[in-house]
């Protein structure tokens, strides 16, 4: 909802929030959607660095589960980041991951 009002803020901080509370809880199958979200807002937010970072720890996590989607939205996430920096080799990489 605070990312389609373009509140990416406070986006970010509730799903960080969030994120906290699946780590304490040990739900390890949304943590890599979580990364994922962050990685968007902080994209949609001109923060390419930060939506690299995330988007990394989630593609790291989603190996550890059994859902191909967490690891091809991270993959996006990383693809799409690096074109927005301008770094085409390395969005390059990614997409074709």
């Amino acid at each position: 909802c605070y990312q389609q009002l373009g509140d990416y803020n406070t986006a970010i901080n509730t799903l960080k929030m969030a994120l906290n509370y699946m780590i304490k809880d040990g739900n390890s199958y949304t943590v890599p959607s979580i990364y994922n979200n962050i990685a968007l807002n902080f994209q949609e937010a001109g923060q390419y660095d930060s939506a690299v970072y995330y988007a990394r720890k989630s593609l790291l996590i989603a190996g550890r589960t059994d859902i191909d989607a967490f690891t091809e939205v991270a993959l996006l996430h990383l693809s799409k980041s690096y074109e927005l920096m301008g770094d085409m080799d390395s969005a390059l990489y990614y997409f074709k991951e």
